[in-house]
């Protein structure tokens, strides 16, 4: 058998049978829950009760299904736990066991524990027809669902002024505010109508409940109006509700709102600005910046500096990145589907097709003297890199705040006079100051006599603001004097990290 089926006991059996042919229906009336002293077991039609019982309590719910099947339901309530259920048995008015189950272990935890909840065990019961039992309901769990099930919502077919032809059992309609004289819907204007096969059943509608069209749109019963009627249920600046996102007239404002863009289906506004100055005209006009608007938009230059958007003629308000800072040159593209959103004073750049931001890269060879043990400031170039900021001789200066890495390397030769010990170092300094994390790089060599040539490398992580000024320096060191020193390479790179 099936490990966890419902078996019928022989006592049920022989109380189903009587009232199959003529004795009175049997009652169902409890269900036990039990932990089977520790141990599952396979039931037997032979039990008169559970191993070991925890908890008893009325029926809470009954339903029937086709085949003479019913479900019955009791809730063990959250005060009942500290213990697994792998039992379950129905019970009659008479006390007698009709049914038992073995069920899956569960824990049923207590209050105490944290995890405590109501659990609800249901069974089903095959009892061959129906008409030979009856059940009872605990009173109070079936006034608590029936307040549950209170309906504060019903979808409808529409609203009609006279009944319709040929109604379909159990549908409903609204009544319009004008029926027609003559019918059966004359005298009930605005209430609700179903059809009940035969007649037809009115209803009046409570205050604020809602109704659903076949079309998608929800109404509702508004009586804080002069005179109480059937209101379009959508949403506004002022009150939740419903927004159909494919018109932009039922929007708060004609803008998009949390994440209603990514639906819209190539809804956008069309940048008519220049470079740098977006212009763009939603319909319906929006009369005032809010907080919380969102545009997508499709732009018409490449931004060569910091960008601007004036939307409906409002006056350009600034774009800026998510941390707050204007946009450098080269952000986006032209033809670039960006989002933005009003924080209150401008907007930010939420979403768009930012290009990566290119590395910063560049080696200079020209051969740059150094002294013995003494620190030296090494030119690097001179490049314009928008996205990150600007080389210029012997600093970089950052005009992106952000996470970077840097590395720098450099060759240094050197012409020494019997020296036994010589030393290189190549370090970065972050706005005057060695950086911290990296950039002081050793590299020794013994017993050396004429020239030596040898490399350097030093990767550093710097956390930038915009003006953060870098500089690289060298130094090498030898126990005897040396004839010349130089750096005759010195490489540079940048690259954001974020």
């Amino acid at each position: 058998m099936a490990e966890y089926r419902t078996i019928i006991t022989e006592l049920g059996q022989t109380k189903l049978a009587t009232a199959a042919v003529s004795g009175p229906q049997v009652n169902f009336t409890e269900m036990a829950v039990g932990d089977s002293n520790g141990v599952g077991y396979d039931p037997s039609e032979q039990q008169t009760d559970l191993v070991n019982e925890r908890y008893r309590g009325s029926l809470g719910e009954v339903s029937v299904q086709s085949g003479g099947v019913i479900v019955l339901a009791m809730t063990v309530p959250i005060s009942s736990g500290g213990y697994h259920i792998r039992e379950a048995g129905v019970f009659d008015s008479d006390g007698d066991m009709i049914a038992i189950v073995r069920i899956a272990d569960r824990y049923k935890p207590l209050p105490s524990s944290g995890q405590a909840d109501d659990l609800t065990i249901e069974l089903q019961l095959d009892v061959g027809n129906v008409g030979n039992v009856t059940w009872t309901i605990d009173p109070a769990r079936k006034d608590r669902i029936s307040a549950q099930l209170t309906p504060d919502y019903r979808s409808v077919e529409g609203f009609v002024n006279s009944p319709p032809t040929s109604p379909s059992l159990g549908k409903t309609w609204v009544v319009g505010t004008a029926p027609d004289a003559g019918t059966a819907f004359a005298g009930h204007a605005n209430e609700l109508a179903e059809w009940g096969g035969s007649d037809w059943a009115f209803a009046s509608p409570e205050p604020w409940f809602h109704v659903g069209l076949p079309d998608r749109t929800d109404w509702r019963w508004d009586t804080t109006l002069g005179t109480p009627a059937w209101v379009q249920w959508l949403g506004s600046s002022a009150v939740a509700g419903p927004v159909n996102l494919f018109d932009p007239a039922s929007r708060p404002g004609g803008v998009l709102r949390h994440n209603d863009f990514a639906r819209l289906k190539g809804r956008f506004w069309q940048d008519t600005g220049s470079a740098n100055a977006i212009v763009i005209t939603p319909v319906p006009a929006i009369t005032a910046y809010e907080v919380g608007q969102y545009f997508l938009v499709k732009t018409n230059f490449a931004n060569t500096g910091p960008v601007t958007i004036n939307v409906n003629g409002l006056g350009p308000k600034n774009v800026l990145d998510q941390r707050e800072f204007p946009l450098p040159s080269g952000y986006f593209a032209a033809g670039t589907m960006i989002l933005v959103a009003y924080d209150g004073g401008s907007f930010r750049l939420m979403a768009g097709a930012k290009p990566l931001i290119t590395p910063l890269s560049t080696e200079y060879n020209t051969s740059q003297n150094l002294a013995n043990s003494v620190e030296t400031t090494l030119t690097l170039g001179s490049a314009s890199y928008p996205q990150i900021g600007t080389l210029s001789g012997t600093t970089f200066t950052f005009n992106r705040p952000g996470n970077y890495m840097l590395s720098a390397d450099a060759t240094l030769t050197v012409s020494t006079v019997n020296a036994n010990d010589i030393s290189g170092k190549l370090l970065v300094y972050n706005n005057g100051a060695p950086a911290a994390g990296g950039g002081n790089v050793d590299r020794s060599h013994i017993s050396v006599t004429g020239t030596t040539a040898f490399n350097l490398t030093s990767t550093t992580p710097i956390t930038a603001v915009d003006g953060t000024a870098i500089t690289v320096k060298a130094t090498v060191t030898a126990n005897n004097n040396f004839t010349s020193g130089a750096c005759s390479r010195v490489g540079f790179a940048v690259w954001p990290m974020n």
